[in-house]
């Protein structure tokens, strides 16, 4: 149940491009730098929502995914179980894609 109710909270704060980076991170098992992750995903979405992304920076938007240990930050950044879980979960609660930022 706990592990449930972490995924919620999860799922209930998650941007479109932190799952978007989660999702390629699962089918990258080697992972991504982070100038890459900056690029392809947070850059990305900025400049789609520039005004959500203003007071939001980069670092930040990494760490939310670190805070719920989806994410592993070294020379490059990987999914952890923990993310691996969190996107099985979605498709047995059958959630939708997220479509904004």
């Amino acid at each position: 149940m706990a592990i449930s109710a972490t995924f919620e909270r999860l799922e209930g704060a998650i941007w479109a491009s932190q799952l978007l980076l989660l999702q390629t991170l699962n089918s990258t098992p080697s992972g991504l730098t982070q100038d890459q992750v900056k690029a392809q995903f947070y850059d990305k979405a900025a400049a789609g929502f520039p005004l959500w992304y203003v007071s939001y920076p980069f670092d930040h938007w990494l760490g939310f995914l670190r805070s719920f240990w989806s994410v592993q930050v070294g020379a490059r950044i990987t999914i952890t179980d923990d993310g691996r879980e969190y996107l099985v979960w979605r498709v047995r609660q059958q959630k939708p894609m997220k479509l904004i930022a």
